[in-house]
């Protein structure tokens, strides 16, 4: 069991709009979910995965009762609708996020970029391995292969109200939901181009330049589509003040 720093110390919210990077993350000491992610006993390396499964679902049971007993002491019914209303509303979320053009674009993508980062075996990493850029562009790119496409589509499905219609609103509120979730695929897609501009350097790929074209077209979108989005400030990263 690993020491949890106290709740004052603690950033609030800094966790949804941070890019799960926790090994490059300057603020872990003062995010709640790294502390209690190091605290718990599902990432005790001597459990068995029976263990481990087993002990997820404790915590998502209790997970889930903490969310009937808050709704309930809220005075919300959590289980006001029936199953049928409750498919419908799922089923136009799905259709909303998934149909939407910047899913699509990053689908194609993580697809796209995944098949030439597969294409790089052992004996071509030993090649370019002594190359710093390379090492780095690589470890970018890989790590937000999956997260851009997650977070463009957790960004559209933020727009959505409870009954699965979009709410403009929430587009035009600069401390929305939705534009930090796309502030931080914004910052995603960025860094990533810049991966892939050092990468095209480094190594003779073909297709570099309609990957980078892609993800300028992605970025093009998120702005055209969400244009407060780089107004959002996120907790502890955009505040200078909070983490002296």
């Amino acid at each position: 069991m690993h020491d949890t720093p106290n709740d004052s110390n603690f950033i609030s919210g800094i966790y949804n709009f941070c890019d799960r990077w926790c090994e490059r993350c300057p603020l872990t000491s003062r995010c709640r979910v790294f502390a209690e992610e190091r605290a718990s006993p599902v990432y005790d390396d001597s459990l068995e995965i029976g263990e481990v499964v087993q002990k997820l679902t404790e915590i998502f049971a209790e997970a889930k009762q903490m969310l009937i007993d808050k709704a309930e002491e809220l005075g919300i019914d959590p289980f006001a609708i029936s199953d049928e209303e409750f498919a419908e509303i799922r089923e136009r979320e799905r259709k909303f996020v998934d149909e939407d053009d910047l899913s699509r674009l990053g689908e194609t993508y993580w697809r796209s970029a995944k098949e030439i980062l597969d294409g790089f075996d052992g004996e071509q990493e030993s090649l370019y391995g002594g190359d710093p850029l390379f090492s780095e562009a690589i470890a970018t790119l890989s790590w937000y292969l999956f997260f851009i496409p997650v977070r463009v589509k957790s960004g559209l499905h933020a727009l959505l109200d409870e009954e699965g219609f979009e709410d403009k609103d929430h587009r035009l509120d600069p401390q929305s939901y939705a534009n930090g979730t796309v502030k931080t695929a914004l910052l995603a897609v960025e860094r990533s181009i810049i991966a892939w501009k050092h990468f095209a350097n480094i190594v003779d790929v073909g297709r570099l330049s309609s990957i980078i074209e892609l993800l300028e077209t992605i970025r093009a979108h998120l702005e055209t589509r969400f244009p407060m989005a780089r107004d959002f400030v996120r907790p502890g990263f955009d505040e200078f003040e909070t983490v002296m």
